[in-house]
């Protein structure tokens, strides 16, 4: 098991070799978890204390010494797929707020000739518009398309 896809679905690191050493090796005390995971002791004991918050070890008591064991890995799908209901509950709600707040301004960045041809473009759509500046070079830069929007431009009225 690669720890990195541990990583994607919301583990850190560590708590990704904590857990697949529980998975690969069983229940274990902390000592030996540092050991094959190449993680302090002490170490251990937070990410346990972790991955306990998140329901996925459990520990019992044998001979006075804590035994850590990994939970079943299915609780990390059903953890997922809360949060999906949860992402599904909200983000209607989101995307109304975003479009109220995003509905009185709009910009736009263009680069380049082709993001200048757009903006040409798009000037030609509306009737009329404000204003539109260009360093003295814009006719050199833009040649043959500065031609003929300004055709269009005058076409159109």
């Amino acid at each position: 098991m690669d720890i990195k896809n541990l990583v994607k679905i919301g583990l850190d690191v560590n708590e990704a070799k904590v857990y697949l050493t529980l998975i690969n090796f069983g229940p274990s005390m902390a000592g030996k978890i540092g050991e094959r995971s190449k993680i302090h002791r002490t170490t251990v004991y937070e990410i346990i204390e972790r991955l306990i918050k998140k329901g996925l070890v459990s520990y019992s008591i044998s001979s006075n010494k804590k035994l850590f064991k990994a939970n079943s890995p299915k609780l990390l799908k059903d953890q997922i797929n809360e949060k999906k209901e949860l992402v599904d509950l909200i983000v209607p709600d989101l995307i109304n707020k975003y479009q109220k707040s995003n509905d009185s301004e709009e910009s736009t960045i263009y680069v380049g000739k082709k993001g200048i041809k757009s903006i040409l473009c798009e000037i030609l759509k509306y009737n009329s518009y404000v204003s539109f500046g260009s360093t003295g070079e814009f006719a050199d830069i833009m040649k043959h398309d500065f031609l003929l929007f300004q055709k269009q431009k005058k076409d159109a009225k």
